[in-house]
């Protein structure tokens, strides 16, 4: 039988209607997914659950610190979150994800667990390169996914083809424009 984590809203036998709920999040979460750039959290979700005959529409908001581990100095420093999500639970006769935000559960479901949502959440909000701001001095543009690679030879190959005779069909064909 699957335990019940932290973050588990009874919903079979909730009310139609709006409710409010508050969840800690702290180092525990991230400890169950062995994350090991993360030094410690302490952030507080704030869930606003809007339940229709339907389905439920879950409000989340995530704001906290967590203390991450440079990539560059391997020094803890703070990282601010914030973090405003939407999630739909619609009714139906199974149990599938059907995209990002849309997930189907029975009918008969007694309750909804938000432990995976909310580590998903958080984890989509930390940057991908985590530099201590100390040691930002000379860091490209932190959001700069590009990457760059060169052979050495590219200037080289444009220069010979450039002085390679062009076919003679070809040469007929220009004329033709």
């Amino acid at each position: 039988m699957k335990r019940k984590s932290d973050f588990t809203i009874e919903v079979f036998g909730l009310k139609e209607g709006k409710h409010d709920y508050q969840f800690p999040v702290d180092l525990k979460l991230f400890e169950q997914y062995e994350v090991d750039y993360l030094q410690d959290a302490n952030c507080i979700a704030k869930v606003k659950l809007d339940k229709s005959s339907t389905m439920i529409r879950v409000d989340i908001e995530i704001s906290g610190k967590v203390i991450l581990i440079c990539d560059r100095s391997l020094e803890p420093f703070d990282y601010d979150v914030k973090v405003n999500e939407k999630y739909f639970f619609k009714y139906g006769d199974r149990h599938e994800e059907i995209s990002e935000e849309i997930c189907l559960i029975p009918f008969n479901e007694s309750e909804i667990d938000l432990q995976q949502l909310l580590y998903d959440f958080i984890l989509l909000a930390l940057p991908t390169r985590r530099i201590h701001p100390d040691y930002m001095d000379g860091v490209e543009d932190e959001d700069d996914t590009s990457a760059y690679f060169s052979t050495g030879n590219v200037i080289e190959e444009d220069e010979e083809e450039e002085d390679k005779p062009i076919d003679p069909r070809w040469e007929k064909l220009k004329k033709l424009k």
